[in-house]
Order: C-alpha cells, then sequence, then structure tokens
C-alpha cells in the first residue's frame, strides 16, 4: 500500500495541510501513521475521509453531524435506520435554505430591474420595513407630489441631482428654499436633509429647515495636499466638527 505525506494528501483530497491537522486535533479523522522519520503519513483511505469532510462541510453539514455520519459509515455494524435518521434531517434543513435562497434571488433579481432611484411606492412597501426613501431636488420634481405618493415613508432624503453623475455623494448641494414649508415643518419628522452639507454650512441648514436628519458623506472626506478630497476616506475631525455644529444648531 502506497502512503503520502500530508503535502501529497492535501494535493489528492483538496484540503489543505492546515485544515488535515485541525480536523486531527478534533478528533474528526483518526491521528495519521508515522514514517521511521516522525513523518505523517496518510494511505488511501485516509484520503477518502479527507474528501468525504470536505464535500459534507460544503453541503453544509456541522463538525458533530459529520462526526455522526462517519461513525456510522465506519461501523460496520451500523443500523441502515440511524444512517438515514440523520440525513433526512438534513435533507429537510437543505430544503428549507434552497426555498430561503430562492426567495432571495427573486427580490434581488425584482431590485435589480426596478430600481433605479424612481422605484415606485408599491415596491417600496412590498418589503414590509421601515424605509426612508431618497428624493432627487430638480426644477421638473414637484417635491410635494413626490413626497405625498410616498407617504408611507418614515423619512424623506432631499438631495441634489446631478445630471449623468451618481445618486448621492457627489458633494453638491441644492437651494435649501427650492423645499415648500410643507416639508419643513419640524412636527412632520419626515425631511432629511443631505447633499453638499459640511462642517461649514450644516448650522445653516439646521437652523433654516430643522430637518430630522442630515446626512453627510463627501463634506467629511479628508482633504489631500491639492484642497481635493480622498473619496471614501473620512477625518475624524471633520466629522467631530460637523457632529459639533449640527448639535449647537438644533439647540
Amino acid at each position: 500500500m502506497a502512503f503520502m505525506n500530508i503535502g501529497q494528501a492535501s494535493v489528492a483530497s483538496g484540503v489543505s495541510a492546515k485544515m488535515i491537522r485541525h480536523y486531527e486535533e478534533i478528533g474528526l479523522v483518526r491521528p495519521p501513521q508515522r514514517s521511521v522519520s516522525n513523518y505523517r503519513t496518510y494511505s488511501g483511505n485516509d484520503v477518502h475521509v479527507l474528501r468525504f469532510i470536505k464535500r459534507a462541510r460544503s453541503l453544509g453539514f456541522s463538525v458533530t453531524e459529520i462526526k455522526q455520519l462517519l461513525a456510522l459509515w465506519q461501523n460496520k455494524t451500523r443500523s441502515s435506520a440511524a444512517v438515514k435518521k440523520i440525513a433526512h434531517a438534513h435533507i429537510d434543513e437543505l430544503k428549507r435554505k434552497i426555498a430561503e435562497l430562492g426567495s432571495m434571488v427573486q427580490a434581488l433579481e425584482h431590485l435589480e430591474r426596478h430600481c433605479h432611484g424612481d422605484e415606485r411606492p408599491e415596491l417600496c412597501a412590498s418589503f414590509g420595513r421601515p424605509y426612508i426613501k431618497a428624493v432627487p431636488v430638480r426644477p421638473e420634481v414637484d417635491l410635494l407630489q413626490y413626497a405625498a405618493r410616498f407617504d408611507a415613508a418614515h423619512g424623506l432624503l432631499f438631495d441634489a441631482f446631478v445630471p449623468g453623475g451618481l445618486p448621492g455623494g457627489t458633494g453638491t448641494s441644492f437651494d435649501w428654499t427650492q423645499l415648500p414649508p410643507q416639508l419643513t415643518d419640524p412636527m412632520s419628522r419626515r425631511l432629511i436633509l443631505s447633499g453638499g452639507l459640511t462642517p461649514q454650512n450644516v448650522a445653516a441648514a439646521v437652523r433654516q429647515l430643522h430637518p430630522w436628519g442630515v446626512d453627510v458623506s463627501s463634506g467629511v472626506e479628508v482633504t489631500e495636499a491639492d484642497g481635493k478630497p480622498r473619496k471614501g476616506i473620512k477625518s475624524a475631525t471633520k466629522i467631530a466638527a460637523f457632529i459639533h455644529e449640527v448639535r449647537s444648531a438644533d439647540g
């Protein structure tokens, strides 16, 4: 019978040498035989067991379940009913997961087809979860009418619209006076202001509009030596200054 070292067993089974050692430590596989030089040696049957473990793990079996299956497999007097009981329980679990994944795929496919920033109120409500709707502030959009369509939204996030640009994070602000008084009523607690907010202008925005919340991204990014922001990298100093200005203005 030909024996392999741990590297060869790893290649043959598809299980890394590190994981082989781990399986030995937790008792999932028996301690290997040793060569005269005290190196681990593995037989063809050992490799077969490692392949079985890898396949079982990829299918979601737990270490405990694999131990049970291996014990039953290696027990020549095993009861087929015992094997069937474990397998049947896991089959039911896999079927449940498959059904959940199928539902998730359908939902994601639906989102992929419909969510372009102009999703309909029915779609937003269909998930049965609280949501905040982003509202692009642009001349052709009747903001009152838009807000009325999304009366079930827990918040309306008004952001600047940049033609051909990203739906957010552009650092562009809009004229706050475009927001109708009905939308800036503090009692509505639905207005979330976004678009070009910085530690320098957020206090004025809060005092003027009394929003329920403010949203910031590019306004607190680290500034390079050339004055340009480092996209995605936030400045702790700017964040602290932003929060201070909001709290000061909000009283």
